[in-house]
């Protein structure tokens, strides 16, 4: 016999009629495992996402490193080249000057 032959036996036996349908929500396997899933889905979504922002973050800041850097090395070769031209202008200022002396020598 049945589980619902047993329950219908057992309800005429008691003579109620009104029979109710299942009184219990059944969760199958498959719909446990699709909860879950959906579950990871979501986390792995949001992980996603927070690796791009992430990642987009990393470029701005690589970014203005680069550029930092840049204007860095600008400054630097500007000072260089300018600490060139005053060594090259006080050479020739001391050149010309020592020119003069040893004229003045023989004369």
């Amino acid at each position: 016999m049945t589980l619902k032959q047993a329950c219908n036996a057992i309800m005429t036996w008691v003579k109620e009629k009104n029979m109710s349908g299942v009184d219990t929500n059944v969760i199958t396997e498959s719909e446990q495992h699709d909860e879950r899933y959906n579950e990871l889905k979501d986390m792995i979504q949001q992980q996603n996402e927070l690796l791009k922002q992430m990642t987009k973050k990393m470029d701005e800041q690589q970014r203005y490193i680069d550029e930092r850097l840049e204007k860095r090395d600008q400054q630097l070769m500007g000072a260089i080249r300018e600490m060139q031209e005053e060594k090259r202008v006080l050479l020739e200022t001391d050149s010309a000057s020592q020119e003069k002396k040893w004229y003045k020598f023989w004369k």
